[in-house]
């Protein structure tokens, strides 16, 4: 399990949002795209960890997760991740 604090980005003009992971997710999960469960500032979410033309791996936040976390972009959160091990 990896814990940390992240700023919620903004993707571009979108209404739409994500983090970035700062560790290496290949070296540490063995894959490119990994499924995972995680806990952004204690909401859970089931999501994947990808690379999207971006120069680290990201996790994208649904608009649902951020309103229930009541946050906005640019606010630092606590992320928790672990291995999706059930999908």
């Amino acid at each position: 399990m990896q814990e940390f604090k992240a700023i919620m980005l903004r993707n571009g003009t979108m209404d739409a949002a994500y983090i970035e992971i700062p560790f290496d997710v290949e070296a540490e999960y063995g894959a490119k795209r990994v499924k995972v469960i995680a806990h952004f500032n204690g909401v859970k979410y089931q999501g994947s960890l990808v690379r999207m033309k971006t120069v680290c791996h990201i996790i994208g936040i649904p608009k649902v997760i951020r309103s229930q976390m009541n946050v906005n972009f640019g606010d630092e959160i606590s992320v928790t991740i672990e291995k999706d091990t059930t999908r």
